[in-house]
C-alpha cells in the first residue's frame, strides 16, 4: 500500500513518513490501498486487499498523520477479513459520525456477491452489524459487486456496485441501517 501526503501548493509533505510518503506492506505476497478516509482524530483509515499466495482478503489499516503505522488499531495497525472465499476484495469505504468504519467490496463463493463489512474505531469487526459485522448481498442472483459506500446524514448506508442480471451489468444500489 503506498501513501503521499501533499501541501496545498501541491508538493510532498516531509513531515508525513519522512518524505512526504510511505510504502506500508502487509503481507509479502502484495497488497494494494483501494480506498482512504480520515476519522474525526485525525486518524488515516485505507482499506483494500492483500494476497496471501492461497487467496485475497480484505485489508484495513490505520496510519498517524506523521505517516506512522498505528499500533493500537487491529493486530499492529492491520485488521485481516476473510469472508470465507478464495478471493475476496475491497473498494470502498466510509468513516460514521462515531469512527465506525464501514467497507464494502465483494466475496466470491460460485458466483460473486456484494460484501460489507463495519469496523470499531479501533479496528475490530463490529459484531453489532448484519452477523458477526459482515453482510452480504445478492441483486438477482448473478455476480455482484460493490465499489463504494456513503453514510447518509441519518445513519443509513448507500452502497453501490454492479449486478449481473440475465448476464447484463446494471447498476446495483442498496440502503442499509446500521
Amino acid at each position: 500500500m503506498g501513501f503521499a501526503l501533499f501541501k496545498p501548493d501541491g508538493a510532498l509533505d516531509a513531515t508525513f513518513a519522512g518524505d512526504g510518503t510511505l510504502a506500508l506492506s502487509t503481507y509479502s505476497k502484495g497488497d494494494a490501498a483501494k480506498a482512504i478516509a480520515v476519522q474525526s482524530s485525525g486518524l488515516i483509515v485505507a482499506a483494500g486487499y492483500r494476497s496471501t499466495g492461497s487467496g485475497v482478503d480484505w485489508v484495513v489499516t490505520r496510519i498517524t498523520a506523521a505517516g506512522v503505522k498505528d499500533a493500537t488499531f487491529g493486530s499492529n495497525g492491520v485488521t485481516v477479513l476473510d469472508f470465507g472465499a478464495y478471493l475476496d476484495y475491497a473498494f470502498g469505504m466510509a468513516v460514521q459520525a462515531d469512527d465506525k468504519i464501514v467497507v464494502i467490496g465483494y466475496t466470491e463463493k460460485g458466483t460473486k456477491d456484494v460484501a460489507v463489512a463495519r469496523f470499531t474505531k479501533d479496528g475490530q469487526l463490529d459484531l453489532d452489524f448484519g452477523v458477526s459485522g459482515k453482510r452480504l448481498i445478492d441483486f438477482g442472483g448473478g455476480n455482484d459487486f460493490g465499489f463504494d459506500v456513503v453514510v447518509q446524514p441519518n445513519g443509513r448506508l448507500v452502497v453501490t456496485g454492479a449486478a449481473s442480471v440475465s448476464g447484463v451489468e446494471r447498476f446495483g444500489v442498496a440502503r442499509l441501517w446500521p
